[in-house]
């Protein structure tokens, strides 16, 4: 589904991007989105104002649970960065980054994985999972466990979209003992999926615990 502040552009979106079927529908949306032959896997919202635009994502959640969301078009800003992150949206794409990195960003999202914005951007969002070093978080499916400091190391990789064996270069550790700790992040954030994950370590408000550099 791609959702845009106009019918023509996300159109010419869809058609860019050879997404066949698509369920395109401008915001603000209707109180119901049309019901398509086949529930879509992903959502893909074009940035325009950030009202409409988290609005339509919290239809489309509400219509289709467990939809990811991509949103598409984000001006370079800090706190518009952190509104969509706080969002919970599975993936950023900014307005100055080539097209080409949007069919990517939709391949990332679509298989599960959380598509973080350049790395120029990303400082403030993997600030804001420090607090999985403090105090335990009650989340809607139960307590979340207190993540040891090595954990918060692997899920912050986890954000920058990096594989394991990425994860293991940076962090000189063994492939499979990121695994390890990805399967005990999992467990401890009731989550099954990285973008899950990556959804679940970010506060949606608050202020945010200080570190406790606990080995």
């Amino acid at each position: 589904m791609v959702i845009g502040p106009s019918l023509c552009i996300a159109q010419g979106i869809a058609k860019a991007l050879d997404i066949e079927d698509a369920l395109v529908v401008q915001f603000p949306p209707a109180e119901h989105y049309p019901t398509p032959a086949r529930p879509p896997k992903l959502t893909l919202v074009l940035d325009g104002d950030f009202s409409a635009a988290a609005e339509a994502i919290d239809l489309a959640r509400y219509t289709w649970p467990g939809i990811a969301v991509l949103v598409a078009g984000v001006p370079n800003r800090e706190d518009l960065i952190l509104a969509y992150v706080s969002a919970h949206v599975d993936g950023i794409v900014l307005a100055d980054e080539p097209f080409e990195e949007l069919r990517s960003a939709l391949f990332q999202v679509t298989s599960g994985a959380f598509r973080p914005p350049p790395s120029r951007t990303l400082r403030p969002v993997l600030d804001r999972l420090v607090w999985l070093s403090g105090a335990p978080h009650g989340g809607a499916q139960g307590t979340v466990c207190r993540l040891s400091t090595r954990e918060v190391q692997v899920l912050e990789r986890l954000a920058r979209g990096e594989t394991n064996k990425e994860a293991a270069i940076a962090l000189q550790i063994e492939v499979q003992t990121v695994k390890n700790h990805v399967t005990n992040i999992f467990r401890k954030l009731h989550v099954a999926t990285r973008a899950g994950a990556v959804r679940v370590g970010l506060p949606v408000q608050g202020d945010r615990p200080p570190h406790e550099g606990t080995a």
